[in-house]
């Protein structure tokens, strides 16, 4: 299980919600850019 600070696992947040909110919060630029890769953004 993946530890998530950013975002809580209710089921509400999507994938999209989580890089939203990550790119917004913007705390960590290497987790950033490990979710654009993800993501096929960057």
């Amino acid at each position: 299980m993946e530890s998530t600070p950013l975002v809580q696992q209710n089921g509400k947040d999507t994938d999209y919600d989580y890089l939203v909110k990550a790119l917004m919060l913007g705390s960590d630029r290497e987790g950033k850019a490990s979710l654009m890769r993800q993501f096929g953004q960057g």
